[in-house]
């Protein structure tokens, strides 16, 4: 039985490790940066509005807006993409500072 669990956990985290690969790497950055955004911008605007329903401040949810939040989101994934991009090509390397530096 702890045998059959190890082995089930090793093939489900070797096919998370395949996607991240797959997700990540160079090729595919640009789309996975804005399906994020889109995602983030999206479901922000969601629970947003549902906070305004509870407080009696809007009646009913607007998918309009939710869209409108999402496209801003496409928006903003692009830009910032090719904008760190721009960023990691100038300020060289991973450390705590160049971090906080790219940040600002």
């Amino acid at each position: 039985m702890a045998m059959s669990m190890a082995r089930g956990a090793k093939l489900v985290f070797g096919r998370v490790s395949v996607l991240k690969e797959r997700l990540f790497s160079p090729k595919n950055l640009l789309y996975t940066n804005v399906g994020i955004s889109i995602f983030l911008s999206g479901a922000g605007d969601v629970i947003e509005q549902h906070y305004e329903i509870l407080k009696g401040q809007w009646d009913r949810w607007s998918f309009t807006r939710t869209r409108n939040m999402a496209i801003s989101g496409m928006s903003i994934g692009i830009l910032c993409h090719y904008w760190y991009n721009f960023l990691d090509a100038k300020m060289i390397g991973r450390t705590l500072g160049i971090v906080l530096r790219k940040l600002c």
